[in-house]
Parts: C-alpha cells; structure tokens; sequence
C-alpha cells in the first residue's frame, strides 16, 4: 500500500509532493476502492472547520460515483446538516452551497442576469484586454502564470460586476484567502479578508440600491445592476444573499479560469505538436480547452454531505457523513476515458465533469471558455512557439483548486511583429 493510502492525518496526504502531481496518488485511492472512508477530515474550506467536526472523509474517485453524488441533490447535499442558510453562506458561497426549492429561486434570478448573449457579447472586450496585457507581457521569458492568466479573470469577472480597477488585486487577495486551507495559525487572517470582501460588496450595493430607488443611471449595466433590476420580477434577495453571489463569481470566476489557463499553456509548453495544431487549425482550440478542464481539472474536490443513510459504491454512508468529490480523479478513470493519464488534445466525447453536472453545473463556464479560447488565439498569432524557460510551480495554499502560481515560458515572436 502507498503511503498516500496509509495516510493517518490529512498532512499526511496533501504533501508538496501531492500539490505538484495528486493524481499518482488519486490513482492509488480509486485503484485501492473509489469510494475510501479516510480516517480523518479532509477540511477542503474554512466552513468545514467551523461547521462540521465529523472525524473522518468520504473520499470519491470514480467517475460514475462522482456522477451519482453529484446528480442527487436528495441524497448528497451541498449544505452542512443543521445550520442555518444565513450562517453557512456567509461563511462559504451562495448558490454553489444551496439545495432546491432555494437553490432553484436563486439560480433563475442568476440565470436572469448571467445570460449566454451578455456572455457572448463580451468577445470583443475580453479581446482588448488580452491584447493589452500581451503587449505589455511582450516576448522572451515571461512568466505567463502572473502576467496573464492571474490579471486577466480577475479583471474580467470584478469588472462585471463593477468593482474599480485599482482594487482588482485586492480582491485577488481576498479570493485567495477564501479558499486556502484552514490551518490554526491563519485562519483568522483569511476569515478577516472574506470578511472585508463581503463589506466591499455590501458598501456597494447599498449604493446601487439607493441608485434604483432614485431612478439614477448611476445603476450601470454590470452584473450587480442586472441582478437588482431581475429583483423587479422576483422575490427581493437579501443584501447578504447579492453580496454574497457576487462573492461567488468573484472567487469562481478567478480562480477557476486563472487555472484552466495556466494549465493548459502548462501542458502546451512541453508539447510543441500541441501549439503547432492549435496554431494550424483554430477550431481544434475549443477541443483542447475541454480536454484540459478533463487532464487538469481547475476544481479537485468539493464537499457534499449525505442527508440519510445510503449506499455508495458498495459502502453504508451514515446521515450527516462528509463525501468529497474529487472531480479531478474521476475525470481520469480509465473506466470512462481511453488514455485517461494522457493529454489528448483532439479527444472527442469528452464529457468530463470539471465544471459539474446536474443543478449545480458551474453557471460561469460559458465565461471561462470564452477568456480562454480568446487568449489562446491571440497569443497563437504573436507566439508561433512556446516553450519552458523555468520550471513550473504549482499553488500549495488551497486543497479546493488547482492551478499554477508561476509558470515562465519562453514566448517566441512571429513575423507579423
């Protein structure tokens, strides 16, 4: 048995060695059984410390278990048993926490706001901003994790919902906080820091809506205008419930495209066939971008927790029990993927569950397509090769997501330059 199988604490498991390859490791635990009672919590999030202290993990692999708990809602619940909506979102996420009938309210108020035609219509600038920050990145060694994939979500998702430009890095800040693992000596600190960002949102609604009941223009047509003005149709949210979808876009917007960007350019720089497809052929980019989300999926693992005792792959899972879904190692199970350890960039049927599936499939992945897809046809014009000009270096601060924290690349010139 390995010693990620041995595993008695979860420092134990979430090693340096886990944070640059887990999928050895995720590999082992699905061969040894895809769904593994672990002997201890995982503690994914901060809200797992404060809300739930069972002594012990689900842990699921497989793919088609990660399928059934993600597709039951009934039977794996997105909240912790007990506490009440109001207190858990304001310490995790709306919506992405939530359960029908209050997850349906809110999705369709979201849905109202967050259209695929608002969406699409952004091409054209989400284009200007990532030609402005390759020119200013330029060629030669750059490092691509901090110049490009970190800037471009975070100014993107903050600017829709109409957060300032000079505090778009705070919000990097703050978004980083909310997801990092819960250790005694910061945890505090990080709790300050999503606290502020929550301020930060609530201090501007309460001026937008202020804005609505004068019938100012000063409203805007972003996202937090958008969701004010579906309000006029629906029940009226709670400011702490807008707050904290606004939250949510913020973190998800952020940290899941900053890391499906510096994951594929990752693979691509040690694959120069790879770039020279893409470059050859540009409707072979949408492919490639699907098969990243499946080979290095930007979330690993979230939480559910069993409303009732029920069976899961063979195993009794008690009422109240935490079951971890590690989207990323059922996106690799070799019962449901050919090749599953190899990056297949013209892979078809690739129905991977990077961004979720059922009622909670991640409502930004129209988003997160769109930024990708437009920065990788920009730099396929400027850069006809990339290649490593040092080596990668992978996050270690949160178990939730996966992405780099530094990637230089060696960016050549083309031509037209």
């Amino acid at each position: 048995m390995s010693a990620s199988l041995d595993a008695a604490r979860d420092e134990d498991l979430f090693t340096a060695e886990f944070f640059d390859d887990p999928y050895p490791t995720y590999r082992a635990f699905r061969e040894h059984d895809p769904v593994l009672q672990l002997p201890f919590n995982l503690r994914l999030e901060q809200a797992q410390e404060q809300f739930h202290d069972e002594s012990h993990s689900w842990l699921v692999t497989g793919y088609e278990e990660c399928a059934e708990v993600l597709r039951d809602h009934r039977r794996y619940s997105s909240a912790v048993a007990g506490v009440s909506a109001e207190e858990q979102e304001r310490a995790r996420l709306v919506l992405i926490n939530t359960d029908p009938p209050r997850h349906t309210r809110m999705r369709a108020m979201l849905n109202k706001a967050f259209t695929p035609r608002r969406i699409a219509a952004l091409e054209p600038w989400v284009r200007t901003l990532v030609t402005q920050l390759l020119d200013e990145a330029g060629d030669g060694p750059v490092d691509v994790a901090t110049t490009v994939a970190e800037p471009l979500p975070i100014m993107v998702i903050a600017s829709l919902i109409g957060v300032s430009r000079e505090d778009l890095m705070t919000f990097k800040m703050w978004s980083d906080a909310m997801v990092a693992v819960p250790e005694p000596d910061t945890i505090d600190d990080n709790r300050a820091k999503t606290q502020a960002m929550f301020d930060y949102i609530g201090a501007m609604l309460v001026d937008r809506r202020a804005a609505l009941e004068s019938g100012s223009d000063a409203l805007g047509d972003d996202f937090l205008g958008a969701l004010l003005r579906a309000e006029q149709d629906e029940a009226p949210l709670e400011d702490w419930e807008i707050t904290s979808f606004c939250v949510l876009l913020l973190l998800a917007g952020n940290e899941t495209t900053r890391n499906l960007i510096s994951c594929l350019l990752n693979v691509a720089a040690d694959r120069p066939d790879i770039w020279k497809a893409l470059g050859d052929d540009r409707s072979s980019i949408h492919p490639a971008i699907e098969e990243s989300l499946r080979f290095d999926s930007p979330v690993q693992i979230l939480n559910r927790w069993a409303t009732q005792p029920t069976v899961l792959g063979g195993h009794h899972i008690a009422a109240g029990d935490n079951v971890a879904v590690a989207y990323a190692a059922g996106n690799r199970d070799p019962r449901q993927f050919s090749e599953p350890e190899q990056f297949v960039a013209t892979r078809m049927e690739n129905r991977h569950i990077a961004f979720g599936i059922g009622i909670h499939f991640c409502l930004g992945a129209p988003l997160a397509r769109l930024e990708t897809a437009v920065l990788i046809e920009e730099m396929l014009d400027r850069y006809p090769s990339i290649s490593r000009s040092g080596p990668p270096r992978f996050q270690r601060a949160a178990r939730v997501v996966r992405g780099l924290t530094s990637l230089p690349l060696e960016l050549g010139t083309s031509a037209r330059l």
